[in-house]
């Protein structure tokens, strides 16, 4: 009993799992981005905010003293850290001396006739020429500045919360894609389960989903349906060939009897006994055909055989027509179909057939392995097809117009071809036309146990 091979594809849940959770990644990283964005933004107008309330103190604290300017007392003693004060000779007025790595940047700034910004050594500055009332030149600068490390941990810190938050979001909507994608292909996953487990004689098995829920059990609901016409159709189709081969066989036996009993008569002469005899083979022929083809229609073909293919190769040439044209068979030692005899050689016959009929002068017939099949190709020097579709060779009563065949030979060797697991197709040349027939190379011979030879 021949299953139903189960493909590896890749899974249909599997890839819309995976686009979920890319989709939801790509999400929650334009998300992520935005907010680290708007969160620079608003972080650095807050620094800017305080940079300018921070001089506004200080520069209001500031008033002549002769020559040169001092600083009242600032109301808020923090800002001593934070702000320098220099009159216009670059003196450091009011303010702690910086630290050395703020230096190059202090020194840059105090000499400032403009507002100025900057940003040096992890902190940012901003710097405001004094200039007293009733004057027009600066009489100093004003510089303040902002520690950035406490922003930047907090800059980072939330991008840290955000990629562990998104990497959380992403597995929780994947693990709910991954369930609900499950449960909504169930019936799917079933119908494939049983399917695989059918066999090409199982035409009462169904899938049996139930009353249909959603769209998914309705397709099982109605494909349940076509496989009950389809059922009908083979089985029909089955019960007309078992009555015609039964209806033919009767004949065959008698007419097979008649001719053998005729060619017993000691008074018949030599021309009539070779007819009778070519009768007898013709109806012996005729009856292995209608045997092969019930075979074929139950779908009783046994793929275990071990059959060489020269010894097919000379029979079914055998039955060629004798003024046909030559026909050459190269040797194919050592290969073995796998497929019945009978099969094989009815496959065979129409091509051989079809190539003597259209053939000019010589027809070619070899075999080669190819992987687990072995391809026989029939080769004419005939005038081919001409505009024909090649696909159209193979339907049933197509023929060209120069032929005066049924057009049912090649559409019967494909069928039987396919039943045992191969197939027929066409190549066509410039001067001659190839048709391969497939058909399964034998399986190779299990391994004997010790001891059960001799057993």
């Amino acid at each position: 009993m021949n299953r139903v091979p189960t493909p590896r594809v890749a899974s249909l849940r599997r890839r819309m799992v995976v686009a979920t959770a890319v989709l939801t990644t790509l999400g929650m990283g334009a998300l992520l981005f935005l907010v680290v964005v708007v969160l620079g933004h608003v972080v650095s107008e807050d620094i800017d905010g305080l940079l300018r309330a921070r001089a506004t103190i200080v520069l209001a604290t500031v008033e002549p003293s002769g020559d040169t300017i001092r600083v009242r007392t600032t109301p808020d003693a923090a800002l001593d850290n934070l702000a320098w004060v220099y009159d216009r000779s670059g003196t450091l007025v009011d303010g702690i001396a910086p630290p050395s790595a703020l230096a190059p940047a202090l020194d840059t700034l105090r000499g400032a006739t403009q507002a100025t910004e900057m940003e040096a050594s992890g902190w940012r500055f901003r710097a405001i020429p004094i200039i007293l009332d009733g004057g027009s030149d600066p009489s100093g600068a004003v510089v303040v500045g902002v520690d950035l490390a406490p922003y930047d941990t907090t800059e980072q810190r939330t991008l840290t919360v955000g990629i562990g938050l998104g990497l959380l979001v992403i597995l929780g909507v994947s693990l709910m894609a991954a369930w609900l994608v499950r449960r909504a292909l169930r019936p799917v996953a079933i119908m494939a389960r049983r399917a695989s487990e059918w066999s090409e004689e199982d035409l009462s098995r169904r899938f049996d989903l139930g009353e249909p829920r959603d769209e998914l059990t309705q397709l099982g609901q109605v494909l349940d349906t076509l496989l009950s016409r389809v059922s009908r159709t083979i089985l029909a189709e089955q019960r007309l060939t078992a009555e015609l081969a039964h209806e033919l066989r009767t004949p065959l036996t008698v007419v097979r009897a008649e001719a053998e009993l005729a060619s017993l008569d000691p008074a018949v002469s030599r021309a009539d006994a070779d007819r009778y005899a070519r009768i007898i083979a013709s109806v012996d022929h005729m009856a292995e055909t209608i045997t092969t083809l019930l075979s074929v229609a139950r779908g009783q073909v046994s793929l275990d055989d071990r059959v060489p293919v020269d010894g097919i190769l000379v029979m079914a040439t055998a039955m060629t027509r004798a003024s046909g044209p030559r026909v050459v068979v190269e040797p194919a030692p050592g290969l073995e179909l796998g497929v019945p005899q009978s099969v094989a050689i009815r496959a065979l016959a129409p091509l051989l057939d079809n190539a003597a009929r259209f053939g000019r002068s010589v027809i070619t017939v070899s075999a080669q392995s190819r992987g687990d099949v072995i391809e026989i190709s029939v080769v004419d020097d005939g005038p081919g097809i001409g505009d024909s579709d090649p696909t159209e060779l193979f339907a049933p009563g197509f023929h060209t117009a120069d032929s005066s065949g049924s057009g049912l030979g090649l559409s019967l060797a494909r069928r039987l071809a396919r039943v045992a697991g191969g197939d027929v197709d066409v190549r066509m040349g410039a001067r001659q036309t190839t048709f391969v027939l497939s058909l399964p190379r034998a399986r190779a011979p299990r391994p004997t146990a010790p001891g059960s030879a001799a057993s």
